[in-house]
């Protein structure tokens, strides 16, 4: 489904006029549910979902390296899976600890402690200090954040990558009703929505923990 076609069930299912809610209201509704959505598979899921891996270059005397951080029409990371970096041509896997836990001084971690990484707001932290300039020293492994959808998209930009989701599209509209009915003042209508949306919602975790 084009995300127009969702937006149009939508409101046809709703019992809506086309001139009563905006396209522009319709649409933060839509994302609302489509960010809603991917977060539940990512936690309920599972499986990695929305993976992508990222690489950079590790700097001496540097141990802070900032990630992209997200918004409508940019991809950032969301959660990180492991930290990798690299050593005369081989990786190491580092631990993750928060730096903290050892009730040392930030410049006793940065020098002489045993290799681990921390995340702190949108940086990961390297301990110890890398000592040599390396080229795509660094590689992260991380679930991802969705770009917003919108009016014009086509199918292939609802969940990119993930042609399992594609007969799934409809809960987007299913779960827009709940806002239209919201708004209309429709409580009835709209404790039934939020209930169709639930029951639909779990046929497609069971569906996809066995993908």
């Amino acid at each position: 489904m084009k995300v127009s076609d969702i937006k149009d069930y939508a409101i046809t299912s709703s019992y809506s006029g086309k001139s009563e809610i905006s396209d522009d209201t319709l649409m933060m509704y839509l994302n609302i549910e489509y960010h809603k959505l991917a977060n539940t598979i990512k936690n309920e899921v599972k499986n990695d979902f929305f993976y992508d891996k990222f690489t950079t270059d590790l700097k001496a005397s540097q141990n802070e390296y900032s990630f992209e951080t997200s918004g409508g029409t940019k991809v950032g990371i969301d959660k990180i899976l492991s930290v990798e970096i690299k050593e005369n041509e081989s990786r190491r896997i580092l631990k993750y600890s928060n730096n903290t836990n050892y009730n040392q001084p930030l410049d006793h971690l940065e020098k002489y402690w045993n290799w681990f990484y921390d995340i702190k707001d949108s940086s990961i932290f390297i301990y110890p200090t890398p000592s040599l300039d390396v080229t795509d020293g660094l590689l992260v492994q991380a679930l991802v954040t969705l770009q917003d959808l919108s009016l014009w998209d086509e199918e292939e930009l609802v969940f990119p990558w993930h042609t399992e989701l594609r007969s799934w599209h409809y809960l987007l509209w299913v779960g827009m009703r709940q806002h239209i009915f919201q708004e209309q003042g429709m409580q009835n209508e709209t404790d039934k929505a939020i209930n169709d949306y639930e029951r639909d919602l779990m046929k497609l975790k069971l569906y996809l923990k066995n993908r």
